[in-house]
């Protein structure tokens, strides 16, 4: 019997512990009004003359249609591109300009000569200029006809005609 008492109690307990757990678990979560909010009920109109139309979905696809079908009007906009130094002229010019050059000479040495006088040389068209002629030493550098220098992180790119031996 007391077997029997002491089973009883301690289900009775296991219970009260999974209740006790489950009431934590509702008290943990948003509580509606407080961290949570409901939807807002709508209005219903007074009167038949509010009443909600019948929807076509037919008539509002042809509807579309009809306006997609219809003649461009205006003219579209479209900007006009933007000059920028490309890596085939790039590379044309690292050729031609390296047999030139000392050797040793800076990166920026093989920009395109800047005019300060036209309107259109930004500092977009310099980048662009820059990064073009970097990525064509890279291409000369891979062939072997060019080798690349710098001293520090983010130092100045010197390009040598041939490139040397890795120390």
């Amino acid at each position: 019997a007391a077997r029997n008492e002491a089973r009883a109690l301690r289900e009775q307990l296991a219970r009260r512990a999974a209740v006790r757990r489950l009431a934590d678990w509702l008290a943990e979560r948003p509580q509606l009004g407080h961290e949570v909010f409901g939807r807002g009920r709508a209005e219903t109109p007074d009167g038949a003359d509010h009443a909600t139309p019948a929807s076509d979905v037919t008539a509002l696809l042809r509807a579309c249609l009809a306006v997609l079908e219809r003649p461009r009007q205006g003219v579209v906009y479209r900007p006009a591109p933007l000059l920028l130094w490309r890596v085939p002229e790039a590379l044309d010019r690292l050729r031609r300009m390296l047999p030139t050059l000392p050797d040793g000479a800076a990166l920026e040495h093989f920009l395109p000569p800047a005019a300060d006088n036209q309107p259109h040389n930004t500092a977009l068209q310099r980048r662009a200029a820059l990064a073009s002629t970097l990525m064509a030493g890279l291409e000369l550098a891979r062939e072997g006809s060019a080798g690349f220098e710098q001293g520090q992180p983010f130092g100045r790119i010197v390009v040598t005609s041939a490139p040397r031996p890795v120390r």
